[in-house]
Order: C-alpha cells, then structure tokens, then sequence
C-alpha cells in the first residue's frame, strides 16, 4: 500500500512507513484541525470547501489505514451499523407492499446520503433480486471502489461522488420514496444545514419516510474537529429543523437495554415523553446513568415521515 501523503497544513511529504503509530495518530488529528478550520474561513457551498474536505477524507482515511496495516490488523467502517440497516429493510418492505396494494408497478426509489462501503446498499438489494422494482440512488463524498463494482453490475444502483447539496440538486422534485442518512447530517456545517434540509424535504414525495441516524449531542459532545463531526444534534433539534419542512416522526425509537436491538412503536405520547426526557438530561447527575438513559430510548435514531398536503 502506499503510505506517502502530502500534508496541506504544512506543505510536506511525509512517509507514513517511516512513523510511529503515535506520530500517525499526531498527524491524523492536526490535518483534520487543520481542514476544518480552513474549511469555516470558506463561503457555503464553496468548490473550495469542497476540495479540501475531499482531501480531508483521503489524507485520513490513508493514515487509518497505515495505522492498521502496522498494528497488523484491519478493522473496516461499513457506514452503517446493523440496526439501522435492519430499520431500513423493514421501511423497504413495508413501501413495497403499500405500493403492491395499491397496485403501483413504478419501482420504489431510495436515497442514501453517505453510501460508505455499501453495506446498506448491499442489503437492501438482496430484498429485490430480480432488480427491477428498487432503484437505490445516493452520494459520497469520495466514493470507495467497491461502489464502483457495484455500480458496474447493477443497472438500477446509481452513485453520486461530490457534496451532498450538490448531488442532491440533481434529483427531481417528489422523487424519493425512502431517504437514509446514516452517521453523515453530523458532517454537515451549521451555514449550509438548511438549505440542505430543504432540498432534501424536496426531493421527497408526500408521504416518503426518513430513517436518520446522528450522534445526539447530550451524550456524546464530541462535535467539532473529530470526525470532521461540524453540526451533532439533539433528538429535538432534529425534531424542530425537520419540522420546518414538514417532515415529523412516525415512530418512537427504544431498546430494552443498551446496545440490544432497536423497535419502533407508532406512540405519539411515548414521543413527548421522550422529547421531553431529553430536555431534561442536565438534570441527571451521573453520566454513567446517562449515557444508559439514552442508549435504552435510542436518541440516534429518527425514523421520520413527510406530511402530505392533507395533514
């Protein structure tokens, strides 16, 4: 592998070979410091910004990479975790069958923001293997080669690279039936959030479902230069900038204990009770305690709807 990066920040060529893991992991951390705050000096939407979060990812994922091969073992970020994919495959099925139902032979069109590997993609592919009723369109900011393949041998898997915003204006309007977004709105920079949102409440036909999964902010705090993560939210954040664009949840989101699986009940009273618990969270002393709150109502998950004209 090639472990020769050229660092922006100070201008040099440095082999990663040559460094510790400590010095990679040094490295790692000021170009991303380095990338965000060039990245805030830019206008929104700018090519410029663009450019340099694309090099941002590159330079890091190549550094993880290294980081790897030198601890001799190799550890892939699908982009999704199982949960999630899980809930996506169940929204699949259930569109599939309303449109069975009412007699609609259109194929069922999904966007995901943030394609990573494509483990999302591959599962949701196999619940279709003729291929002919799911169309899966998305984006990435640097596309892996394993989408490349993909796209190669399916005619209906159609992969954007490039800004999400960018992508996103290439689709037509009350188009998407299903739109995911898993562990990418955090990457989103606070000045260029609402125009996204609109665009994506756009793209979306009345009656489309959401599935977005974001590091909620009460628990994690992690926002700002790690992980590129410019904008983590609240569960009422998400709540009140989706609500804007008239996309509301449909379900309540918990587990029976953390990390287990997830369920989604269709429980208004049960949403306010969340909604409300969070507003709450300052109040809860011991951050162990917390975290377990918080972890058992599955505040990262969003499984939304958008409102029809009627509603």
């Amino acid at each position: 592998m090639d472990c020769l990066i050229y660092r922006k920040s100070c201008g040099a060529s440095v082999d990663l070979r040559e460094l510790s893991i400590d010095e990679m992991r040094r490295i790692h951390d000021e170009e991303k410091a380095w990338v965000a705050e060039e990245c805030f000096k830019l206008p929104p939407f700018s090519p410029g910004r663009n450019e340099l979060l694309n090099y941002g990812y590159t330079v890091v994922e190549k550094i993880v990479e290294c980081i790897s091969i030198k601890k001799g073992r190799f550890r892939r970020s699908y982009g999704a975790s199982k949960n999630s994919v899980r809930i996506l495959n169940g929204l699949i099925k259930r569109k599939m069958a309303q449109k069975q139902a009412r007699g609609d032979l259109s194929p069922l069109i999904i966007y995901e923001a943030g394609v990573g590997f494509g483990y999302s993609i591959m599962s949701a592919m196999s619940l279709s293997p003729d291929n002919l009723n799911i169309i899966f369109l998305g984006c990435d900011i640097k596309l892996h080669p394993n989408i490349r393949e993909m796209m190669e041998q399916h005619d209906n898997l159609r992969i954007e690279e490039g800004h999400v915003y960018n992508c996103l204006s290439e689709i037509p309007v009350n188009s998407v039936d299903i739109f995911y977004a898993d562990n990418v709105i955090e990457h989103f920079f606070p000045d260029e959030a609402k125009n996204i949102f609109r665009r994506i409440a756009d793209i979306s036909k009345p009656g489309a479902d959401f599935l977005l999964v974001v590091p909620n902010k009460c628990v994690r705090r992690t926002a700002g230069y790690h992980g590129f993560h410019f904008m983590e939210m609240s569960f009422n954040e998400i709540t009140e900038a989706m609500g804007k664009n008239s996309i509301v949840h449909a379900y309540c989101s918990f587990r029976l204990f953390p990390k287990a699986r997830i369920f989604l009940l269709e429980s208004k009273t049960l949403l306010k009770l969340k909604l409300a618990l969070e507003r709450t969270y300052s109040l809860i002393s011991v951050r162990f305690l917390r975290k377990v709150i918080f972890s058992i109502g599955a505040y990262e998950i969003s499984v939304m709807r958008k409102l029809s004209a009627e509603q």
